[in-house]
């Protein structure tokens, strides 16, 4: 669930280079969850991932250096 704090960061780091890494993907309970946080939040760069089964750790790690 996004959580008011999670639309105040948000809102804090709009003009900043920023990527935003959306784990316990693999949770497929979560899943809902992660597409409707995705949908309302309207962030740029999201990269959901699964620190558990490694799933999408590349794109995460790319995107990271990408930007630095």
């Amino acid at each position: 669930e996004i959580t008011l704090e999670d639309h105040e960061i948000l809102r804090s780091v709009r003009d900043l280079n920023y990527v935003v890494a959306l784990n316990k993907i693999d949770k497929v309970s979560l899943r809902h969850d992660i597409d409707r946080i995705v949908t309302a939040s309207a962030m740029a760069d999201q990269i959901q991932i699964s620190a558990k089964t490694g799933e999408g750790l590349d794109e995460l790690q790319e995107a990271i250096i990408s930007r630095f």
